[in-house]
């Protein structure tokens, strides 16, 4: 029986384990998210938490923009009773 040590010319192979193929695999980068203030993380991470910074500042618009909607709708609504109520005077 033919080992493939014998076939490449060499009996020992390097020894790779699992930890330092995942530690080639992941490129960790600075996060300056509130939560990690500069900490290395994974790429994927960094760009998790800046989509997740970049919806609740887009949710905080939308809701900012309706509060002021609202507002401006409430203030029209207030000011044309003041008008039907001066014009029953």
């Amino acid at each position: 029986m033919t080992c493939f040590g014998d076939i490449w010319g060499s009996t020992r192979s390097p020894r790779v384990t699992t930890r330092s193929i995942v530690q080639l695999r992941i490129r960790k980068v600075p996060c300056f998210c509130s939560d990690c203030e500069g900490m290395l993380v994974a790429f994927r991470t960094k760009n998790r938490h800046e989509l997740s910074s970049q919806l609740s500042s887009d949710v905080s618009e939308v809701i900012i923009e309706n509060t002021e909607i609202w507002d401006n709708k409430l203030f029209e609504v207030l000011e044309n009773t003041e008008n039907i109520n001066d014009e029953s005077s």
